[in-house]
């Protein structure tokens, strides 16, 4: 299944059909084990292990303005240029993604309002260790947002 899973272009739902499994379960195989394991041997490859990417990325966006100011004197050539722009950037946003430099997993803040905080407290006090627990645990929140 790894190997399967590792072919370029390996589509979820054909290998989950292939295996028996459910296309959910196998995504989270992917990122849960396989993406490490990638991102593990891209950190160690020598060719690879002093790239930037996001030194990179300003590199690129100082050509693009270099490249700008070109195409106001030769227009014919934007085409061409916003090509190579719009691939060099696909390849070092999937560089750095590869490498775990680029994070989109969503992140969900929860904000506990004052009054639910101290409902939790509250409900604890049968649990003094429990209850103390989440106290410490809450004061630096609540320090942090005075």
């Amino acid at each position: 299944m790894d190997a399967a899973l590792s072919e370029p272009g390996a589509a979820i739902a054909r290998v989950a059909s292939d295996f028996a499994v459910s296309p959910d379960a196998l995504k989270r195989h992917r990122q849960n084990h396989i993406l490490p394991e990638r991102r593990e041997a891209l950190r160690n490859d020598p060719e690879l292990v002093t790239v930037d990417p996001l030194k990179e990325m300003r590199t690129l966006y100082h050509r693009m303005i270099e490249h700008l100011e070109r195409v106001e004197q030769e227009p014919d050539n934007w085409q061409a240029i916003l090509g190579f722009h719009r691939e060099a950037r696909r390849d070092l946003e999937l560089v750095a993604k590869l490498m775990g430099e680029l994070d989109e997993r969503p992140r969900v803040n929860i904000l506990i309002a004052p009054q639910v905080q101290q409902v939790i407290i509250n409900a604890l006090t049968p649990y003094p260790e429990a209850r103390k627990a989440v106290v410490d645990a809450l004061a630096p929140l609540e320090a942090a947002t005075s």
